[in-house]
């Protein structure tokens, strides 16, 4: 949910018994169960972890546990105990395979296209407080569309088709 410098658009979808935030940037999409289910167990580790969320009044409360870490990715941090210099991108973590991480998020919507995102990142065998933040969120509006995120910058392969494709046809 960390903004990035463009395409953190998103989209807030609930159906019976879920809430499914889908983000525009690499089309991740999160589907938070709303009821009492247990944890997925530790052998199952999923790449964005496993969420289970909750109503507190107007705010949706997500806690985030089980997120997936590689060892392939240890050590790759510009700072100690980071993924990439980024404190936050926690699937690395040094390569540490424990189940230590526990990130608490909260969604209170402000109007029809603000969201206030408010975040608790936990790690004790990482840190000795927990690292929290908020910002503002922009979410889309309903009936607004979400372009599908795609890399066109250099990218010359179309240019070079049509302009073969044409030679032949002459």
């Amino acid at each position: 949910m960390l903004p990035t410098f463009y395409n953190n658009n998103f989209m807030v979808f609930q159906a019976p018994g879920y809430v499914v935030l889908h983000f525009e940037m690499i089309h991740d999409t999160r589907i938070i169960p709303l009821d009492d289910r247990a944890q997925l167990p530790t052998t199952m580790r999923q790449w964005i972890g496993s969420p289970r969320g909750h109503w507190e009044g107007d705010t949706l409360v997500v806690e985030t546990r089980n997120i997936r870490r590689t060892e392939s990715n240890a050590g790759t941090g510009a700072l100690p105990g980071t993924a990439g210099g980024d404190v936050f991108l926690l699937r690395a973590a040094n390569g540490r395979t424990d189940d230590t991480i526990t990130i608490t998020e909260r969604f209170t919507r402000v109007d029809a296209g603000s969201v206030r995102y408010e975040f608790t990142v936990d790690d004790p065998t990482q840190w000795t407080q927990s690292i929290s933040g908020e910002f503002p969120a922009t979410s889309l509006a309903p009936g607004e569309l979400m372009y599908e995120f795609a890399c066109h910058e250099g990218n010359y392969t179309m240019t070079n088709i049509l302009t073969g494709e044409r030679e032949s046809e002459r």
